[in-house]
């Protein structure tokens, strides 16, 4: 036991250093589904002020998580630390030691079940470095912050006993799946596994905790949504039952075994998939843990390489246990003597290949994009409501980055720019519209026509900037209908 403690303090130590360092050099997003899916949200109920996006209108998400970061932003305000940089670097700065947690349980696992410490520490440490699970992992996606809870229930279903590792098993379990739905992929099975044989984990303690995990998940629902289990509900009704998500974009199969390389680069997935031909040789000398994380690894990978839509960061949660069943099966064929010479070059090949990959990794992303909305939000003379025209929400940071109370609508398409703006009412507020990108051309032919130069009469027209690109901005008085 004093050897895994050592190997988890060792590996956690590493990746937290790795981290801080990326969460103060990073900024804008990753993707911009960790604004709009996680901080968005939790910045909309912290203060009340958010733009919510498609899903959480159609109530597919579970609030859990941008509840939990809602309590974060409060402190940060009563804290008076800066809004919106100093925030989200608290933000990542929080995902970084929650991701670090992750490094030292999968080199603990590693360790636990090879028995080598030597093993554990070189998956520790090139979790440590590696480019995507550095990056990735000071970034609020659901992604990434279900990965250390995942890591948790694995480690407890393999390593632990006792009642209340049981139930903290279950309980674990409930939270994942509340963080992202796919969890459940990567834990069922280890639970199912521990429970049958793992004699000292209990069915009925284990039980107790996914009761109380469940009635948290659908009292949390019920409150925010009006009705216990309506985002999972909703979730599958959309994504599976109806193929919504089919919408966004249709990709091969193989798209999601090619997403595995585009993240951790061609040497290591290399390592990952001989690790993983290796379990062909080396499973009649495995335990029952190592066939689990193989055959869910696998489970998940083939039940993302079947579903229609597919990026690559839905590969995020997966990737550690991947690197742990690598490893267990290179252990086999190091024990039988076949590859021992080549493992000191192995180790060395991987670091530097992660390494490299987190030095040319773009960690400021959309920044520039994010701090001109914030510039925008401050400007004392915005109108009453702000109406971006050509934008997607992706590239504005949402309420969260304009940090500003007035009503805040993002649209991509010019028609409901132009209709809110002929539709004005009576109140004699200024509205602010801005057209960007591909609306410019349409906002110069829209400028020659009688109607529109109606409507804009009592507008004041300027120019603005969003991530390098020049728009126009229109600072109009809404007047109601006869004026």
């Amino acid at each position: 036991m004093k050897g895994l403690k050592r190997t988890f303090w060792w590996s956690f130590t590493a990746a937290i250093a790795v981290r801080l360092i990326v969460a103060f050099q990073t900024e804008g997003y990753a993707h911009p589904d960790e604004l709009f899916q996680v901080i968005e949200p939790a910045y909309g109920m912290a203060t009340g002020w958010w733009v919510p996006t498609w899903e959480w209108a159609a109530g597919l998400r579970h609030p859990l998580l941008p509840a939990l970061w809602s309590i974060l932003l409060r402190a940060c305000g009563l804290l008076g630390i800066p809004h919106p940089f100093g925030t989200a670097r608290v933000v990542f700065v929080i995902s970084g030691i929650a991701a670090s947690v992750s490094v030292g349980l999968a080199a603990v696992l590693t360790h636990a079940l090879s028995r080598r410490s030597a093993l554990g520490l070189a998956v520790g440490g090139l979790a440590a470095i590696g480019g995507p699970f550095a990056y990735f992992g000071v970034h609020p996606l659901s992604e990434s912050l279900s990965t250390p809870l995942i890591m948790g229930v694995l480690a407890i279903a393999f390593l632990r006993s006792g009642t209340a590792w049981a139930v903290a098993l279950g309980y674990l379990a409930t939270v994942a799946f509340s963080f992202r739905f796919q969890s459940s992929v990567l834990i069922a099975p280890a639970i199912l596994a521990a429970a049958v044989r793992n004699s000292t984990l209990r069915v009925r303690p284990i039980a107790v905790g996914l009761a109380l995990g469940t009635l948290q998940f659908a009292a949390i629902d019920w409150g925010y949504w009006g009705a216990p289990f309506r985002s999972a509900l909703e979730y599958f009704r959309f994504n599976i039952a109806s193929g919504g998500s089919a919408f966004f974009g249709v990709q091969p199969w193989h798209f999601a075994i090619e997403s595995i390389s585009r993240l951790v680069g061609l040497i290591p997935f290399s390592a990952i998939v001989l690790g993983w031909l290796a379990f062909f040789f080396a499973w009649r000398k495995s335990d029952w843990r190592e066939r689990i994380l193989w055959a869910t690894c696998t489970l998940f990978v083939g039940l993302h390489a079947a579903i229609p839509h597919k990026e690559d960061r839905f590969m995020i949660p997966v990737l550690l246990p991947l690197a742990i069943t690598a490893a267990l099966c290179f252990n086999r064929l190091f024990a039988l003597k076949t590859l021992r010479a080549a493992a000191g070059a192995l180790v060395l090949a991987l670091a530097v290949s992660l390494g490299l990959g987190l030095y040319q990794t773009n960690w400021r992303y959309a920044g520039r994009e994010l701090r001109e909305t914030h510039a925008l939000g401050q400007d004392p003379s915005l109108g009453a409501r702000i109406i971006l025209c050509g934008m997607y929400p992706s590239l504005t940071g949402g309420q969260f980055y304009l940090a500003n109370p007035r009503p805040f609508l993002i649209v991509a398409e010019i028609e409901p720019c132009i209709e809110a703006l002929m539709q004005r009412s009576a109140s004699g507020e200024v509205v602010t519209l801005g057209f960007f990108r591909e609306q410019r051309p349409v906002f110069d032919k829209l400028a020659l026509t009688q109607e529109f130069r109606v409507a804009t009469q009592h507008c004041r027209r300027s120019s603005i900037r969003q991530g390098g690109e020049t728009g126009v901005r229109l600072d109009c008085i809404e007047r109601g209908p006869g004026h």
